[in-house]
């Protein structure tokens, strides 16, 4: 009784919210996705990525990137939304480009959205060789968006569009129908590119904060930075775990652990 109340309560903050990651009724997709494929993390190498060394950036993501969904996927079992939750191999950069077949960016007022279609000639071809009823497709890309960010003392914004890495995640049925739909946020990101440099202000003491790009070394820390053991002494770092947490909370309903 109280697991049906918790459940009634968290539905109506989500509804209340404007959450709809679900394209279709939670019903319809619990008999349509009995067996989920977690696709592995792909890099829109396209999107938009301002970062002065941007190749080095998106060599080192994809590095990164390997092996994470291995943790994602026990988090979802665990959810016991599906009959199985199976990885689906390959190789991420060619997976992307024979997947996606167009995307584009629109203006919204808290920024911009990027869009993603899908071939669903592959996903066919693909659904061959993979006893799947759904696709989870991860997709990282970097975009502008509006922030305000504070200074360490937390007295001081600096209101502005920040480069940042954000993802956009699907879950596709081998007919090519997106089922489920999630998309990052500025204030919650995989990983930001950019900073004001308020200390810079102060001691030159000017009100003119410029916004910087975070160094590669910084970036390369930031992407392995421990969150913590999980199993068998692997560590998932904090970007992975915060991104696996945001999906597995809007795939589910939040109720469930948490890395």
């Amino acid at each position: 009784m109280r697991r049906a109340i918790i459940l009634l309560l968290a539905t109506v903050f989500l509804a209340g919210c404007g959450v709809q990651p679900f394209k279709i009724s939670r019903a319809e997709y619990g008999q349509k996705v009995r067996t989920l494929g977690v696709l592995p993390l792909m890099v829109d190498e396209a999107s938009d990525l301002r970062h002065p060394e941007k190749n080095q950036l998106k060599t080192m993501i994809k590095e990164n990137n390997r092996g994470k969904v291995d943790f994602l996927i026990p988090r979802l079992k665990e959810q016991k939304n599906y009959f199985d939750v199976r990885y689906v191999p390959g190789e991420p950069e060619a997976l992307f480009n024979q997947l996606v077949k167009g995307s584009d960016a629109t203006d919204r007022k808290n920024g911009a959205e990027r869009h993603y279609e899908f071939n669903a000639e592959f996903l066919t071809t693909l659904s061959e060789k993979n006893l799947v009823d759904g696709y989870l497709v991860i997709i990282l890309h970097g975009i502008m968006l509006p922030q305000k960010r504070w200074d360490r003392t937390h007295l001081n914004y600096l209101e502005s569009e920040y480069n940042v890495i954000i993802e956009n995640a699907y879950v596709i049925l081998p007919s090519g129908q997106v089922v489920w739909e999630h998309k990052g946020l500025a204030g919650d990101p995989f990983l930001a590119l950019q900073y004001p440099d308020f200390d810079e202000a102060f001691y030159n003491k000017t009100n003119k904060v410029k916004i910087k790009f975070v160094d590669i070394e910084g970036l390369a820390k930031a992407l392995v930075e421990p969150a913590g053991l999980l199993q068998k002494d692997e560590k998932l770092s904090v970007p992975y775990r915060n991104l696996f947490n945001r999906i597995a909370q809007d795939l589910g309903l939040g109720l469930f652990s948490s890395f």
